[in-house]
Parts: structure tokens; sequence; C-alpha cells
């Protein structure tokens, strides 16, 4: 079961997105992406896709902390239920700071923070 419903944006949806996108890749294949925003006095993780056969593989891991490298405070959302991706986060120095269960009533969502340097 998911947590999260598919993706729907098309390529001109995310063509026309103000964000920044960042994608690692092993050899001509994509293995992953992270979106950021850094329109704040942080940089703040939207989202953080990983291909299935890439999972384990410390994809995820290099791009977070290629935001964390950036030097700015980083936050991030996430399900309070996606325990792979809070103990991504945390082994990468985030600690969660709240749990909000009233912007998706029946997903507690969590938010985490790493300090900048």
């Amino acid at each position: 079961v998911s947590l999260f419903p598919p993706l729907q944006e098309t390529l001109e949806d995310l063509a026309d997105n103000p964000n920044i996108f960042w994608g690692h890749h092993r050899e001509a294949e994509i293995s992953g992406v992270i979106e950021l925003n850094m329109e704040q006095e942080h940089v703040e993780i939207c989202r953080l896709v990983v291909a299935p056969k890439a999972f384990r593989r410390g994809v995820g891991s290099t791009l977070v902390r290629a935001a964390i490298d950036l030097g700015q405070p980083v936050r991030v959302m996430t399900a309070q239920a996606n325990a792979p991706a809070i103990r991504l986060y945390e082994r990468l120095g985030f600690r969660i700071v709240t749990v909000d269960e009233k912007r998706a009533p029946g997903l507690p969502l969590v938010e985490l923070r790493v300090p900048g340097p």
C-alpha cells in the first residue's frame, strides 16, 4: 500500500515549476531526483524520488547531502508512517521538529530540519 498517490505532473508542469530539480544517474539512466525550493530562509526538500531498482544504493543520501551542502538550514516534511524516509533524514542529521495531524487528516506529517553550518 502506497502512502502517497502517484505523481500526476506532465513534463510541461515540471518545466513550469519554479523549483530546482537535481538528478542522480548511473550510466545513462536516472536513478533519483530531488526537488528543492530555495525561495525562503531555508532550503525545502519538496520531493525526493528514487527508482526502485536503485533503492538502498545511496542515491537518496547523495541527493539530500547535496542539498545540505548548500550551507543553509534544510527542512522536509514526510508522512509519520514513512519510516524509511525518516531514518534516512535522521541518519543525515535531521531532527523531527513538529508533527502535523491536521494538514492531511488520517496521514500525520512530520517536519524534519537540519541546521545550516
